[in-house]
């Protein structure tokens, strides 16, 4: 071959490989593509970058009395569930009133959403805060395995031995997910946790351990701190106490490959458990694979008075993404769904927080964040649920780019997550904004 030749043909054919990777993302069924900083028919192709007017326009035709307008509204727990007039959660801050004044009763509430509360650190400063107002203590749900356990404080956490997973990511076990997105089977697992909620070593107070799993035709054995307990797991979802005292540690190990565990919960008798499900690189749109008779289960064998939804920065992966139609119609489906298989529990939508990109040689707020907050105020005005604006309440537009250039800085230079000290600020800021009472 002529080797003057060999230049033009290699231009060629990267040109033509990269039109076949832009083509491919954007045909991508609108999802995150591996290709998509490569894409060179993106000044060429027009799409839909505004959001849709039918959607809004659907949902203001619903007849209420109860506007979204105040979605943007920093700080504030905009109540969409047209149960009452106020904008804050009555029927959990009832509650509380009554556990702070019979010190009996209890609060669980589920906090879902992606590495923006990973290693308890946002989710770990609300709980402090409630356990504190509410003399209880208590981690909550630790799945058997997780990616933060080395620098999540509330809890250690270690585990051995021979454990098969089945996640959101990865499900060819068909194994039934729980809310955390996981599940795992001990065909010779072992894991070991100690709370580390309270400090107080002359905690009198008994804590409660149980473990949270499937469905098992046969009882089984698990070895408790190497005691054998032998279970029945007779419902699709099973909280079973396998502790009462006052140790703040527990170990287990299990040899059955054959029962669907999720893993453990280590609580107070009284008062508030969060638990922190969080589950890195997701949107929210995962939870519909979480099958609808699990959901029942859990509703009536460990109930929830509240489960928050705090997903968003991971849809923000394209900088000039504007139209999230697309995320509204699929998660308004999984949305309904959930709340149709859990009727009595209160549900948080929170907004994305900021999430930053490089345009024109600056670090500014993403193009398409206010539409994408105002898609999920819709879902959760269509939903009847309750909302809140993060990123307003962070302080708006560039507000994740002026946290990082703090000194000390509230958040990463990724311009995307809070450091330690930016989670404890939001952290604090959720705790006092839900006990806020507005008309």
């Amino acid at each position: 071959m002529n080797s003057n030749k060999k230049p033009i043909i290699l231009i060629v054919s990267i040109f033509l490989v990269l039109l076949i990777h832009s083509l491919f993302d954007y045909y991508y069924l609108k999802l995150k593509s591996p290709f998509s900083s490569v894409n060179i028919i993106s000044d060429i192709i027009k799409t839909n970058t505004e959001p849709s007017k039918k959607i809004i326009s659907n949902i203001q035709s619903n007849s209420s009395n109860i506007s979204i307008n105040n979605f943007n509204k920093a700080h504030i727990i905009n109540n969409y569930t047209k149960n009452d007039s106020y904008n804050y959660i009555s029927k959990l801050l009832n509650k509380l009133e009554k556990i702070k004044k019979n010190h009996t009763g209890k609060i669980r509430i589920a906090w879902l959403g992606d590495s923006m509360i990973e290693g308890d650190l946002i989710t770990g400063t609300v709980r402090d805060n409630f356990q504190k107002m509410s003399n209880s203590f208590g981690v909550g749900f630790v799945p058997i395995q997780s990616i933060t356990s080395k620098f999540r404080a509330t809890v250690t956490h270690n585990w051995k031995g021979e454990w098969m997973k089945a996640s959101f990511k990865d499900n060819k076990l068909k194994a039934p997910l729980f809310l955390s997105g996981n599940c795992y089977y001990g065909s010779n697992g072992e894991v070991s946790y100690a709370d580390n909620t309270t400090k107080d070593s002359t905690n009198k107070k008994p804590y409660l351990k149980y473990l949270l799993c499937g469905y098992s035709q046969d009882s089984f054995n698990v070895l408790v701190n190497n005691s054998t307990k032998k279970l029945y797991a007779d419902k699709i979802f099973n909280s079973i106490l396998l502790e009462k005292d006052n140790s703040n540690k527990i170990n287990i190990a299990i040899q059955n490959k054959n029962v669907p565990i999720y893993g453990v919960s280590i609580e107070s008798e009284d008062g508030i458990i969060i638990d922190n499900l969080s589950f890195r690189g997701i949107t929210g749109l995962e939870l519909s694979q979480i099958q609808s008779n699990l959901l029942s289960s859990i509703d009536s064998q460990h109930y929830y008075d509240l489960i928050v939804f705090q997903y968003g920065v991971n849809l923000l992966f394209r900088p000039n993404d504007l139209n999230y139609d697309w995320y509204y119609n699929k998660m308004n489906e999984c949305l309904s769904n959930i709340k149709t298989a859990m009727p009595n529990t209160d549900f948080l939508l929170i907004g994305s927080g900021d999430r930053a990109f490089f345009y024109n040689g600056k670090w500014e707020s993403a193009k398409g964040l206010n539409n994408l907050v105002y898609a999920q105020a819709q879902l959760a005005y269509k939903n009847k649920m309750y909302f809140y604006n993060l990123y307003s309440s962070m302080g708006g537009e560039g507000s994740i780019v002026n946290w990082a250039n703090m000194n000390p800085s509230l958040a990463n230079k990724d311009y995307i997550h809070p450091n330690s000290r930016g989670a404890k600020v939001i952290g604090d800021f959720l705790y006092n904004d839900i006990l806020k009472k507005r008309k």
